[in-house]
């Protein structure tokens, strides 16, 4: 099975959610409220998501000219999942 893996637009979809959560971005005071009240769910929720792509993307391969793309792109997106707040 072959499957196409935009990796230059994944980053940039991952990004905003985790700014939010981590309240970097501009946010209305009822959205602070909301993301404060809720935040140990939806860290734990980045967590889960941050396994599920580590999950994925460790199965992945590709053809002999994509590797060092595909190695590079896995190497981002696990490196930075390692970063996440875990509580």
């Amino acid at each position: 099975m072959k499957v196409e893996l935009d990796t230059r637009n994944l980053p940039g979809m991952m990004s905003p959610w985790r700014n939010a959560t981590d309240m970097k971005v501009r946010l209305s005071d009822e959205a602070k409220l909301h993301m404060l009240a809720n935040r140990a769910q939806m860290l734990k929720n980045m967590v889960d998501v941050a396994d599920h792509w580590r999950t994925s993307l460790q199965a992945c391969t590709g053809a002999v000219k994509e590797l060092s793309e595909l190695d590079a792109f896995k190497n981002e997106v696990l490196h930075s999942s390692d970063e996440l707040p875990t509580n």
